[in-house]
């Protein structure tokens, strides 16, 4: 049973890049990770082992692409998938660790999403830069499935606001570029809100 979760706590906030580390007022606690699932995973584990007392809950921001989802906006995540694991000749869905129990979908309780009107999207978390998506409305980054998953081995609630920067199509990687500012900026700004709650 996880503990009830309030903005009153302080969440230490996990971001993998230094300009999105650069989005979080001084009022949080910032864990910079570095890109990819195994930095992500590796660091987020030594500093909660590592930490005298573990923090109230886990807070993962940051850039993502977006499938049919609007850019330039931020979606809080619902689900966080393993998008590197493909064992579907065996017929396991894609996404699914075979002989392992899945993560739950979202760690943190219900209503506690810091804006209502924050749009929710699964993300699927892996080690390339998607430029050809297709299917259904999804988010893509490179962290976030890892550190829901140590986070659920500590027993600790987790969350995830993106900033959907491109549409992870054939000019995602401009688009991400270009958008980079704009996503540093509305990041702080939600960030400044969450801080005058604790």
């Amino acid at each position: 049973n996880l503990p009830e979760v309030t903005w009153h706590m302080k969440p230490i906030i996990v971001v993998a890049l230094e300009d999105e580390a650069a989005s979080v007022p001084e009022a949080f606690q910032i864990l910079l990770t570095g890109i990819g699932k195994v930095n992500a995973a590796m660091v987020l584990t030594r500093a909660l082992a590592e930490a005298a007392a573990p923090p109230s809950f886990i807070l993962n921001i940051g850039s993502c692409g977006g499938h049919q989802i609007a850019r330039n906006t931020l979606s809080w995540v619902t689900e966080f998938h393993q998008a590197d694991m493909d064992v579907s000749p065996l017929g396991f869905a894609k996404g699914v660790t075979p002989l392992e129990d899945s993560i739950p979908p979202v760690l943190l309780p219900t209503g506690t999403k810091p804006q209502a009107d924050l749009a929710e999207a699964a993300c699927w978390t892996q080690d390339h830069f998607v430029t050809n998506a297709s299917g259904a409305p999804k988010l893509f980054d490179m962290e976030a499935y890892a550190l829901a998953k140590v986070a659920h081995s500590f027993d600790l609630p987790f969350g995830a606001i993106k900033y959907v920067t491109d549409d992870a199509g054939e000019g995602a990687a401009g688009d991400w570029t270009a958008n980079l500012k704009d996503c540093k900026a509305s990041l702080a700004a939600l960030l400044d809100q969450l801080a005058a709650r604790t």
